[in-house]
């Protein structure tokens, strides 16, 4: 039986005061094993025995059987039972708080075992008036060791990485204990953040419990009992140091403090798991959402600078297309409803290698037009493109859309001197593509870049209204734009 503010043996005493510190205590206050502490008449010394759970008198007062002084549990004097140490009445010290020349190192190991092993008895051991700053002093401790720990690990690793790489490549590292300076220096930041983070989640753990513990119904103990549970349950953080085993730590400080909590505020299991357990619980949920969105984030930026990238590239090849077209379109006054997109190349708009997309399967020398080859149809006049491919050029009346390449030619009917805004001229669509086209190139000269399918598919109806609100027939799906097979009005599956 020790006093529960300085850790003073109080066996053998008459005063009800703590003899090193003042402290008042009475033995009720204690529990112990039953049979295990003698409670002896402070009159005749007549020994009686505890036989409750707690190790205390039943009756706690009646008249001594050998003086007939009426006397009172609180007022006999206490000692072991004969043939029992102190550590055998029951009575749990707690080693933290025992005085400084039985050891800092002994006095850190049996607190920290007890934090793993026993910690309702180290909960039962830790009087409230304990001072916080010494709770605060014993878990700062145990996370330091942890910082210290895991800084010395990565240094090693590192020095012993840069000691291998210096061997097998003699004067390869010539920086010796300067070039691990930075590092030094960045892992220390890393682990001061560590600790400071650490500190502030604790603070906020504490009290949280104890509000919750407040609002859930009574309890026995203080702020300074929650607070003493928390951090003395902090030694079963230096498992941290242990590989493999480290990454149980934290669950078992958390077992550890809902053990603790119980003992000490003499609530139920369940009640000191719900409020000892929801602090951590909601903390893990923040952080995982947090790095779930900051990932998110990360990837949508990644994904959008792509697409961006993408789109910027893939449609080089479309813008040159229709500036050729607006510009063919001016210099000829408009465009004939049976120009064919070849006579772009053979007027020198275009190249034939222009009328295949970037990033696209497709080549020049792949594809067929006629009985020639797109790449060999550069700088040809139009009667030579006709000897080429072997047929006539222009397109038959009434078509649509026709395509050379990638690119699906869809300006035919379309007022050229005065072009209603908005309308597509050309749509880039690979060859032999079942998929939706990429992007479209309008009237105005901008490119509408089509994300998806069902995107494309909405603005293509989109696009026929406006067609239509110009009296011009419906586009057809790109992917039913052949080579050799333009599409003519009328066509019953013009519409998507």
């Amino acid at each position: 039986m020790r006093c529960k503010t300085c850790g003073y043996h109080l066996w053998n005493l008459t005063s009800r005061t703590c003899p090193e510190c003042g402290s008042p205590f009475r033995p009720s206050q204690f529990e112990f094993l039953p049979n295990a502490v003698r409670y002896c008449c402070p009159h005749c010394q007549q020994a009686y025995y505890g036989t409750d759970a707690s190790g205390h008198l039943v009756p706690r007062a009646f008249d001594c059987v050998s003086c007939g002084h009426h006397i009172d549990m609180d007022e006999t004097i206490l000692l072991p039972a004969e043939g029992v140490d102190e550590d055998g009445t029951g009575v749990s010290a707690q080693p933290w708080l025992e005085p400084a020349d039985r050891g800092f190192f002994r006095r850190w190991f049996d607190t920290t075992i007890m934090a793993m092993v026993r910690p309702t008895d180290l909960a039962r051991a830790t009087p409230d008036q304990a001072p916080l700053t010494t709770a605060w002093g014993y878990a700062l401790l145990n996370l330091g060791v942890v910082a210290f720990v895991s800084l010395a690990f990565v240094l090693t690793c590192v020095g012993l990485s840069v000691g291998v790489a210096a061997r097998s490549s003699p004067g390869g590292f010539g920086t010796g204990g300067a070039g691990l300076a930075p590092l030094l220096v960045a892992q220390a930041g890393a682990q001061a953040v560590y600790l400071a983070a650490t500190v502030v989640f604790v603070l906020i753990w504490i009290g949280c419990t104890h509000g919750l513990l407040r609002l859930t119904g009574a309890h026995a103990g203080t702020i300074r009992t929650t607070t003493h549970a928390i951090l003395f349950a902090s030694g079963t953080h230096v498992l941290s140091i242990i590989p493999c085993v480290g990454s149980l730590s934290g669950i078992w400080w958390i077992v550890s403090a809902i053990l603790m909590i119980m003992a000490g505020h003499k609530i139920s299991g369940w009640r000191a798991t719900l409020v000892t357990l929801a602090t951590p619980v909601v903390s893990f949920l923040l952080a995982a959402g947090a790095y779930t969105a900051i990932i998110l984030f990360a990837m949508n930026g990644s994904m959008a600078s792509t697409s961006s990238t993408w789109s910027t590239s893939s449609t080089a090849s479309l813008e040159r297309v229709g500036q050729a077209v607006l510009a063919r379109a001016g210099r000829e006054g408009g465009w004939d409803h049976t120009d064919h997109a070849l006579l772009l190349i053979a007027d020198g708009d275009l190249e034939p290698s222009d009328l295949v997309a970037d990033d696209t399967a497709t080549f020049a020398e792949s594809v067929q037009i006629g009985r020639a080859k797109l790449s060999d149809l550069g700088k040809m006049s139009d009667s030579e493109l006709v000897h080429a491919i072997g047929a006539p050029i222009d397109l038959p009346p009434g078509v649509v859309a026709h395509r050379v390449g990638d690119d699906v030619f869809v300006y035919h009917g379309i007022d050229a001197a005065n072009p209603p805004p908005g309308l597509w001229i050309v749509i880039e669509h690979e060859l032999g593509s079942s998929g939706p086209p990429t992007a479209a190139f309008t009237t105005d000269g901008t490119i509408v870049v089509f994300a998806s399918g069902v995107h494309y598919q909405t603005l293509l109806r989109a696009q026929n209204r406006l067609r239509a609100a110009h009296g011009l027939p419906p586009l057809p799906i790109a992917s039913r734009v052949g080579q050799d097979a333009p599409v003519i009005i009328p066509d019953a599956d013009a519409s998507p």
